[in-house]
């Protein structure tokens, strides 16, 4: 990932359709490393409640 790359996902497990599943979002790096926050199960949570939840979840 280059420059302006920030928020950017880490995709694992793409498939052939182009699918697969955000792991963590890219918050830095140099020329040789990029960095990211890993998404755990609280984002995995909040995930699934702003998909499948009323307003009253």
């Amino acid at each position: 990932m280059g420059v302006g790359s920030s928020g950017a996902p880490y995709v694992v497990d793409l498939d052939a359709a182009e699918a697969g599943s955000d792991v963590a979002v890219n918050i830095s790096g140099d020329e040789t490393f990029s960095y990211g926050t890993a998404l755990g199960s609280f984002a995995r949570r909040l995930y699934a409640q702003s998909e499948h939840c009323s307003r009253d979840c």
